[in-house]
């Protein structure tokens, strides 16, 4: 007799390593997206725990890493990932080659050089990306066991629809405040327990496309045909309003508050995300087109539903006149952000440096000073330098390929690869417009889905 192997035996440290792993997604996005210097101390003090529980596992348990893993691709991309985080700290120190420091050292008197236009700042930033790395081994590693990988998802669908549900009350009593304390930006929007609406966009795009996933997971094992006593319609209607009442809830909780952030880039991506995420379960079903075509007529007839009903926040924000006042701002911050990466390319400008390279670098002096580039591919091309910055891209999309893999062979769970690239779309098309990857809670989220994808993309050994 077969049965699948399971990865953790039932002790003290997997327990705590899941705990650990449930909280910190649970609870990074309560503290304004943990975008404070304290929140990101504490997110890489978790993390380190959570790694070295890891680590443990790993040592102590000989086949806690089973047979079948793509260990070339997760070896290259976390090494990829490895060289990226000890150039940003590179960056800072002082005893490299003089010739490589940024001219700005060259005027200031009795000061030691560095890549960095601001070394102080790259220690902040390396703990940040460790953690994220941290985040995404947990995941991997946790989420080879199916009933800890949708444990997982189902986490962050509730915790994604407990924010929405925060964000939708406090905008509705008309306190336009975060945890008590009064907005100062973004009054008439949803933006739940982050300061910017975009951002939140991105954290509630990923709960809705969590909510999706558990929702189809639930609605495959639904009724196949019709009984003595009832119809196949009747069975399903049965089936959907007592078994997927609570997760349709869910899914229109975070939809309506996705909605009411009124972002443009925000709602296109996630639409997109949504899009892909039908066809990618097309594309692991083996469907015609008779039969996901439906679906995707009925999910795009809810979202403009929803449009419909938020009222006209979103359609006056994609007047013409906003559309191209939003577009002239955008376009002189890119040209500012091109000409200080022409300036060094290859060596950057250091971590955490933007505002003040960009501040360099501008064409003309303004009031204006913007502390993101609204584009992230653009940001770590100016902090990392170009090639640094294809060497974390080609990291990620090493382990995109993965997902890839088992979206066409993956029968069980396979809403983990798919999950994982609906999500890469979601923040990757949003990172076109936006710096939402800035964020820990938004990067924390992507990189626990991108581990579980990666966790599912080899089928499950069997064994006597």
């Amino acid at each position: 007799m077969h049965r699948t192997s399971n990865l953790f035996a039932p002790t003290k440290l997997q327990t705590f390593c899941l705990l650990g792993l449930t909280v910190l997604l649970a609870l990074l996005p309560l503290p304004f997206g943990s975008n404070r210097l304290w929140a990101s101390n504490l997110l890489g003090i978790g993390c380190g725990l959570l790694l070295l529980g890891i680590v443990w596992l790993r040592i102590s348990k000989p086949g806690f890493w089973p047979q079948g893993a793509p260990q070339r691709t997760l070896n290259g991309a976390v090494a990829l990932y490895g060289a990226a985080v000890l150039w940003g700290w590179l960056q800072s120190q002082s005893w490299l080659p003089t010739a490589w420091d940024h001219p700005v050292w060259r005027i200031v008197p009795a000061s030691a050089g560095a890549i960095s236009l601001t070394p102080d700042r790259a220690a902040e930033c390396g703990v940040r990306m460790l953690s994220y790395l941290a985040i995404f081994l947990a995941a991997l590693f946790i989420g080879r066991d199916g009933r800890h990988a949708k444990l997982l998802i189902k986490i962050l669908a509730i915790t994604g629809a407990a924010y929405a549900f925060y964000g939708l009350w406090e905008q509705a009593s008309g306190n336009a405040a975060i945890l008590g304390i009064p907005k100062t930006a973004y009054r008439e929007f949803v933006t739940a327990t982050f300061i910017n609406k975009n951002s939140y966009a991105t954290y509630a795009g990923l709960g809705l496309i969590c909510c999706l996933a558990l929702l189809w997971d639930s609605l495959k094992h639904g009724p196949k045909q019709a009984s003595q006593t009832y119809s196949l319609q009747s069975l399903w209607l049965h089936y959907v309003l007592r078994r997927q009442s609570f997760l349709i809830v869910l899914t229109l909780l975070v939809a309506g508050a996705l909605i009411l952030t009124s972002s443009r880039a925000g709602i296109f991506s996630s639409i997109v995300a949504c899009l892909i995420f039908i066809v990618l379960l097309a594309v692991n079903r083996r469907w015609r087109w008779t039969q996901w075509l439906p679906s995707l007529v009925i999910a795009l007839f809810v979202l403009s539903l929803l449009i419909l009903l938020s009222g006209n926040f979103l359609l006056d924000r994609l007047e013409q006149d906003q559309l191209d006042a939003a577009s002239a701002i955008r376009l002189s911050l890119y040209e500012s952000t091109l000409r200080a990466i022409a300036d060094r390319p290859l060596l950057g400008h250091g971590l955490g440096s933007f505002t003040e390279a960009v501040r360099l670098h501008a064409g003309q002096p303004t009031s204006r000073w913007f502390n993101h580039a609204h584009n992230d591919y653009l940001e770590m091309a100016l902090e990392l330098g170009l090639p640094v910055t294809l060497t974390l891209l080609t990291a990620v999309v090493l382990l995109l390929i993965a997902c890839w893999r088992g979206v066409l062979r993956r029968g069980h769970l396979e809403i983990c690869p798919i999950l994982a690239l609906s999500a890469s779309i979601l923040v990757g098309v949003h990172g076109l417009f936006d710096f939402s990857l800035q964020i820990p809670a938004v990067t924390v989220t992507y990189a626990a889905l991108l581990g579980l994808g990666v966790a599912q993309s080899w089928p499950q050994l069997k064994r006597n």
